[in-house]
């Protein structure tokens, strides 16, 4: 069976670090850093306070847990986990309001509407523009986990008593050195999703030698668009973008192959460039990182991470994946 030289299922960990499990020394393991608490949904299906810089392995969907990272967020309501009629600041930007429950929160001032509860553990969310001023927000009925957020979605839950919270952002990176990797021939497999449509700013996760001139990398970049590159010495070797191809707030698997004659895309099984033998590859010792960013630290990828593999050759991967061909 082949042996990848990294691979990360969302499981071991502790603060500050993310364990993969190969390689087994910890050349693999990721450094985490979020200066704040922040929320999951544990194994129970119980909103759990996770301490700062401790990686969120969440099971919000049910099944293997997903490794969460959010963008900083802060949640404007107070005493939100039964919240009650309150007047909040707003200024002229977009808003999203969530809770869970059968209640009702209508709303007032500067943004006139209303979001209604379907149940006890249901989700629901209303995004809006507001203008600046006072917004109330009238509560009636049983109104728990409420959030208002300065964003085009609802985030994880920001719990409140008598003032606002603010959730930091996550950064996970920097597993692998330059022995970790074959930077002449490889397989780098990435089974992401996005977390909500709505976020349309450039989210990037690479692997690379630290600089944007050497990278293999994914692109998030609007509403139902990705976009794969393979940059070598500064040159785009293979690129392909796709709009409403997949439901990018799904889990899909992403596949970058390189080699001197193969340079190839995958997405879910699905060869989405014909092969091309360019003769280009990276030189020896060349890829060194991967990170939840562009490599430079710009553009931090936000996402659910089910899964990372390397592969060091590309004959190994195929024994996985054998739609590699």
């Amino acid at each position: 069976m082949p042996t990848p030289s990294l691979l990360m299922i969302p499981s071991a960990f502790k603060s500050g670090v993310l364990a993969s499990v190969l390689p087994s020394d910890g050349a693999g393991d990721f450094t985490v850093s979020r200066p704040s608490i922040a929320t999951r949904v544990n194994s129970d299906g119980i909103i759990e306070t996770m301490a700062a810089d401790v990686p969120r392995l969440d099971y919000s969907d049910g099944g293997c847990p997903v490794l969460l990272t959010e963008p900083q967020s802060t949640n404007d309501y107070l005493n939100s986990q039964a919240m009650v009629t309150q007047t909040t600041t707003t200024v002229a930007d977009t808003y999203t309001v969530s809770f869970e429950g059968t209640g009702t929160i209508a709303l007032s001032g500067t943004f006139t509407g209303s979001l209604v509860g379907t149940g006890v553990n249901d989700l629901v969310q209303l995004t809006f523009t507001s203008t600046a001023g006072a917004l109330l927000s009238t509560v009636t009925g049983t109104v728990n986990e409420a959030q208002l957020e300065k964003l085009p979605y609802a985030t994880s839950r920001i719990r409140t008593i008598g003032t606002t919270v603010t959730r930091l952002a996550d950064r996970i990176d920097g597993a692998g050195d330059v022995n970790t990797f074959n930077s002449e021939e490889g397989v780098f497999v990435i089974n992401i999703g996005k977390n909500d449509e709505s976020d349309i700013k450039e989210r990037d996760f690479s692997l690379s030698d630290g600089s944007v001139n050497n990278r293999v990398f994914i692109r998030y970049t609007q509403a139902s668009r990705v976009t794969m590159y393979i940059i070598v010495d500064g040159i785009t070797a293979l690129s392909k973008s796709f709009i409403d191809v997949v439901n990018i707030t799904d889990i899909h698997e992403y596949v970058f192959v390189w080699g001197l004659n193969k340079l190839a895309l995958y997405i879910d099984g699905l060869e989405i460039t014909p092969t091309t033998n360019t003769g280009v590859t990276f030189p020896p010792n060349t890829l060194s990182e991967i990170n939840f960013d562009r490599s430079d630290g710009n553009s931090p990828m936000y996402c659910k991470t089910k899964k990372l593999i390397v592969y060091n050759s590309i004959a190994e991967a195929q024994v996985d994946l054998p739609y590699i061909v």
